[in-house]
């Protein structure tokens, strides 16, 4: 009877260990089962500057942050149009960029910049090391559609400094990296539909 039992008790574990080891080794081996989102963008994305709330005293950080993060983006399969080739349309066309982002300036950069969608940002904190803790950035970035106002796509991240930064660390290093980690991840998470450009 004892002997059924464990040969049932086999069966069973056999039937879920075999199918679970294909499972991981087919991670080990093929794709990760990730699917970036597809997105129609046939102009390109356009990169704003960020807006800096971390009470920063430098007031060139937002733009700073976003050409960075627009440079990582371009490095990548992205037509990306960055905040100074923005400025310099604007400026062409005799504009300023709206320091609002409501509907009419949605338009307005559309048609100053032809891109269909622009990715906008928000440096939320800067935290210098402080002995105990390591400095840490905080930033979040949006894809936002400017024909209809929707988000597409939005990430942030708290990227931390290394224990090694606690003392005198390059804080301005530490929010470039923590950009070029946000393109890198968009990178991976948004792909523009196949014939977009087309």
């Amino acid at each position: 009877m004892s002997r059924r039992i464990d040969s049932h008790i086999n069966r069973i574990v056999s039937s879920i260990v075999a199918p679970a080891v294909m499972i991981i080794l087919s991670g080990c081996t093929g794709s990760t089962g990730h699917v970036p989102l597809h997105v129609d963008s046939p102009g390109g994305f356009g990169v704003l500057p960020f807006e800096d709330r971390s009470g920063s005293t430098d007031a060139t950080l937002g733009s700073q942050v976003a050409h960075q993060f627009a440079s990582r983006l371009a490095a990548g399969a992205f037509d990306v149009i960055d905040p100074r080739q923005i400025d310099a349309l604007f400026a062409e066309a005799g504009m300023e960029l709206p320091d609002r982002f409501d509907a009419r300036a949605r338009e307005m950069i559309r048609t100053v910049t032809g891109c269909d969608m622009v990715v906008t940002g928000v440096i939320t904190d800067v935290v210098p090391g402080d002995g105990f803790n390591a400095p840490k950035a905080v930033i979040s970035i949006r894809l936002v559609d400017l024909e209809s106002g929707y988000t597409v796509y939005s990430l942030g991240r708290s990227y931390p400094g290394g224990v090694g930064n606690r003392l005198g660390g390059d804080t301005d290093r530490l929010v470039l990296d923590c950009a070029d980690y946000l393109a890198d991840r968009m990178s991976l998470d948004v792909a523009r539909r196949e014939g977009s450009d087309e």
